[in-house]
């Protein structure tokens, strides 16, 4: 049975959140970088959640390398970064 391995990173960064979107109150605020790696490659993300009148909106898009960098230097030191690493085991029977 050959077994398949691959493994992904993902490094998380947590932003100052901000209470007002276009002048609209907004609840449960948290905004986040991540790296994600694999095979060698790596991807941005920037990541905005938030409660607005009830509602879960979440606001997901690719960023540069250049932006992620910026993103990393204003982290919220209040908040820890996590890195998770994923393993996904393909047995093929």
């Amino acid at each position: 049975m050959p077994v398949e391995v691959s493994i992904s990173q993902i490094n998380e960064h947590f932003l100052p959140s901000h209470t007002t979107i276009d002048d609209v109150n907004i609840d449960q605020l948290s905004i986040c970088v991540r790296e994600r790696i694999k095979n060698g490659s790596k991807i941005y993300n920037y990541d905005k959640r938030y409660l607005l009148e009830k509602e879960r909106i979440q606001e997901l898009r690719i960023i540069s390398a250049k932006d992620y960098v910026e993103f990393v230097r204003s982290a919220d030191n209040a908040f820890r970064s996590l890195q998770k690493t994923r393993s996904k085991f393909i047995v093929d029977l």
